[in-house]
């Protein structure tokens, strides 16, 4: 497995940190979910049902990684000093498979520490769907007000609605984003 994530170079030590068994395409076979540890890096990587392919891979990087809260009193990510269990993850602070409204397979929802100056570490929801980016909170967010104040981005999915709705505070944040 780990000659088809590294076929093009950069292992460093990695390690399996998570593996899950769901149905990510229009196929109706059940594809593997891995997250890998290497270096300063969490990979998320996709290999279909026999092992053999490499599906999709995506890359995750802080400058340093380690247990790290989001403290809501502070409105702010900081270094947690209660040990964390050893397949805990670092850059990727949540992690959710849920069918999309009349989908037949799952989609991938994440929550991604980032850090890009001038902010201190923030993170922005991802979601994608059959692979493809297809709610990019880093894009939507970067510039907003609200990332700058609270450094993180808290969403729900409302399958009724087929949309993420963003939650905030302070209402004026507020926003619903179709997912269609």
């Amino acid at each position: 497995m780990f000659d088809l994530v590294f076929a093009d170079g950069g292992k460093r030590n990695p390690k399996v940190i998570f593996k899950k068994e769901v149905n990510l395409d229009l196929t109706p076979e059940n594809e593997f979910v891995y997250i890998i540890r290497n270096g300063n890096e969490e990979i998320l990587a996709v290999l279909d049902q026999k092992q053999k392919n490499l599906l999709f891979k995506k890359v995750f990087t802080l400058l340093n990684i380690g247990p790290i809260l989001y403290d809501s009193q502070k409105k702010k990510w900081t270094a947690s000093s209660s040990e964390m269990q050893p397949d805990a993850l670092y850059i990727i602070k949540s992690l959710l498979f849920t069918r999309i409204s009349n989908d037949t397979y799952d989609s991938i929802f994440l929550e991604i520490l980032s850090e890009e100056p001038p902010f201190d570490l923030f993170s922005v929801p991802l979601v994608f769907r059959n692979y493809n980016l297809v709610f990019d909170g880093f894009g939507l967010f970067k510039d907003s007000k609200l990332l700058k104040e609270v450094n993180r981005i808290p969403i729900t999915y409302i399958p009724e609605k087929n949309g993420i709705q963003v939650l905030s505070e302070k209402p004026v944040f507020d926003k619903f984003y179709s997912l269609e």
